[in-house]
Parts: structure tokens; C-alpha cells; sequence
């Protein structure tokens, strides 16, 4: 999967009307996760503006063990993650190496799929500048469903290139 962003982003700069320091990446659910991993080791980080999560998880193996302990069949075997799933590219690990680049994480609070703690979580680990929209009412990568939403994001869109483009 990082494979697959690297080529996207390659594919993207190599474009000769896109502008190379203005891209936003931005990430939802498990490409969130993808994402923050990618920005925070790529070769491509200084072209991101700004880096945009939406409904992620924080850990694959806390996220693996959550849904394991939410059905009694697998609840037994809620220590298996720990052994068998790879965390090399664990957002928790990575989010913190995304700065100064400003990162927005977005979660409903009522995301049935990942809690929006896992959110919070990365917002407690992430350095500035960094935003947290908790949005009430949206369920898992739905937050951007919401009319109102989506104009506040084009808003932070707006700010955070001029703010990269403003003359000193």
C-alpha cells in the first residue's frame, strides 16, 4: 500500500500543471492510517500543504484487539494481535514526525466502526500545528457527508496554503 501512495504522489508531481508544494493528502479509515505512516517517512513530505485524516485508527494491533473483543467467538483470542500483526507502520509510531507539516484529524462521534478516540489518541501523540474535528452525529467516514463540514474543510484548505504561500 505505501507502494501504491508513492506512485499516486509520483504520478501527481510529475503533472505539469499541478503546483509540486501545494498537495494535500488526505486519508480515510485505513488509508488514514496508511497516510500518516507515509507522510511522516516519504521523500515527498516537504509538497504536502497539509495532511487530512479522516475516521483512522491509532494502532493496528489495538484496532485488531477491539474488534476481536466485540464478538464472543473471538473474544479468546484478543492476545493473538500481539504475536501476529505487524505494527511496523502504526500511526501512533509515526504522527509525531509529521510536523511542522499541519495535520487535521476528522472523526464522527458516533463511528461505529473505529471510535473517535483512536482520533484522540493521535491527536495527544501529534505535534503542532494540528487540529481536531470531533464532528457529532457522523458515523464512520461520514463527516464529510455534512454540507458544513465540507466548507469548513475547504476553509482549512484555503488557510493553511495561504499561510505556506504568504509573503514574510
Amino acid at each position: 500500500m505505501q507502494l501504491d501512495i508513492d506512485a499516486a504522489v509520483q504520478h501527481l508531481l510529475s503533472q505539469p500543471d499541478v503546483d509540486p508544494d501545494r498537495i494535500i493528502l488526505l486519508g480515510q479509515s485505513l488509508g488514514g492510517a496508511l497516510a500518516i505512516a507515509y507522510a511522516a517517512h516519504s521523500t515527498y513530505r516537504q509538497h504536502f500543504a497539509a495532511i487530512v485524516i479522516d475516521s483512522s485508527f491509532s494502532d493496528y494491533r489495538v484496532i485488531t484487539r477491539e474488534k476481536m473483543t466485540s464478538f464472543w467467538l473471538t473474544w479468546l483470542f484478543q492476545w493473538v494481535p500481539w504475536l501476529t500483526v505487524d505494527d511496523s507502520f502504526s500511526p501512533a509510531a509515526s504522527v509525531a514526525n509529521l510536523s511542522p507539516t499541519p495535520l487535521l484529524l476528522i472523526h464522527g462521534d458516533r463511528d461505529s466502526v473505529i471510535s473517535y478516540r483512536h482520533s484522540e489518541a493521535l491527536f495527544k501523540l501529534a505535534r503542532e500545528p494540528k487540529q481536531l474535528w470531533i464532528i457529532r452525529g457522523a458515523d464512520h467516514a461520514q463527516a464529510l457527508t455534512f454540507k458544513d463540514v465540507r466548507e469548513r474543510l475547504v476553509d482549512y484548505f484555503r488557510r493553511e496554503i495561504d499561510i505556506r504561500y504568504s509573503p514574510l
